[in-house]
């Protein structure tokens, strides 16, 4: 093997290694080439205004075969030959570049509230946005907290429980606002107040008990008892909350605490003929699949109306539920994004409440348990189901 075509094969190597690094570090994972064409000018065409670009189209034409420069190592052109090599590895010992001011929209799981809530953040975010999804189809994407390192992020929009606790355990020196999070305290603490004065700034996604008993009040005008059970060492401030709401309405919270997921039936039955209407609360202990199950049952054995946590649960059969907007929830949390990354105050912003809600209705539930709903309420209804 004479000393020309090992140069070249030195050159052709030098080239895949260049083409590597570049997609690795220079291109963002939503611009990075789903393939790895040779010869390298192929891969330029997707690298388009990078300004190494040139510099490994320059290497290729050195080394191919069809190339006019070719000559040139033929008759002498060994100096050019050492000026690239000279060049590729000056490259070898630089850093690593990453994009400046991006952000990362990290979702839990990718279902379409979150893909709403996403699209409404990137139009108020005037910064480059990367999407992650921590569990896809095939399970776990162990890759994410890593892509995330490579890539500099300078804030993470979390959506969903897993993604809030990947990034508090993760990038605890990056600013983060979350959606999406039935318990935010269990996952960031107790004190949401004290860690919001940090880097951690949050979207409710429950609305306001009183807004949601008014509505209840507006369908079922004679509801006087609203039942609800929890566990009160995750929603006890909830409650309270809830417990002011009702009796400025003149209505009673009636409540069961529960301490485990097993108790939410009996709690449930015991209940029976002391309350008028039943409360979701949003407690991850009372909410699971057999207490919804049971509450439904419950209400149309004793004709007591629920009022779930979201629409999901009125199509199931909750009479009605007043549930945030997920786009404009993106919007909220981009809001408060951008506040942040501009240098803004931010101190005054805690756990925010969902600005725009969504009234959703059961017409067949409502007729079940002898309800004459009116058609003002109805059209007011931004979902009804029949």
């Amino acid at each position: 093997m004479n000393i020309r075509h090992t140069t070249f094969i030195l050159l052709r190597r030098g080239i895949l290694f260049v083409e590597i690094n570049f997609k690795k570090y220079f291109l963002a994972p939503s611009e990075r080439p789903v393939t790895c064409p040779m010869p390298a000018h192929q891969f330029i065409c997707h690298a388009t205004g990078r300004s190494y670009g040139a510099l490994v189209l320059v290497m290729n034409f050195v080394a191919t075969n069809s190339s006019p420069l070719r000559g040139l190592l033929r008759i002498g052109g060994i100096p050019l030959i050492f000026n690239v090599l000279s060049i590729f590895f000056s490259l070898l010992i630089m850093p690593p570049f990453a994009y400046a001011g991006d952000v990362a929209a990290v979702k839990s799981v990718d279902i379409v509230p979150y893909r709403e809530a996403v699209n409404g953040f990137k139009n108020v975010v005037n910064k480059r946005v990367h999407e992650y999804v921590i569990m896809d189809e095939k399970g776990m994407d162990n890759s994410v907290v890593l892509r995330l390192k490579e890539q500099k992020t300078d804030l993470i929009f979390a959506l969903g429980t897993d993604a809030l606790a990947l990034a508090k355990g993760e990038f605890k020196n990056t600013p983060v606002v979350f959606a999406f999070v039935l318990n935010p305290d269990a996952v960031i603490g107790k004190d949401i107040d004290a860690v919001a004065q940090g880097n951690i700034k949050g979207i409710d996604m429950i609305a306001p008990p009183m807004e949601q008993f008014n509505a209840l009040l507006e369908i079922a005008p004679k509801v006087k008892r609203i039942g609800v059970i929890y566990d009160p060492s995750k929603t006890q401030d909830i409650i309270n909350d809830a417990a002011i709401a009702a009796k400025s309405l003149g209505l009673t919270l009636v409540t069961r605490e529960i301490k485990s997921g097993g108790e939410a039936i009996d709690a449930v039955s015991d209940m029976e003929g002391k309350i008028d209407a039943l409360w979701m609360a949003p407690d991850t202990t009372a909410i699971t699949r057999e207490s919804i199950e049971y509450m439904l049952l419950f209400s149309f054995r004793n004709r007591v109306p629920v009022i779930g946590i979201s629409d999901k649960y009125v199509k199931e059969g909750a009479l009605l539920a007043l549930s945030f907007d997920s786009e404009d929830m993106g919007r909220q949390a981009g809001e408060v994004a951008m506040k942040i990354l501009e240098g803004g105050d931010t101190t005054h912003i805690h756990l925010l409440k969902p600005r725009k809600l969504k009234l959703s209705i059961n017409l067949n539930t409502a007729e079940k348990l002898g309800l004459n709903i009116s058609e003002r309420v109805i059209s007011k209804a931004d979902k009804k189901y029949r």
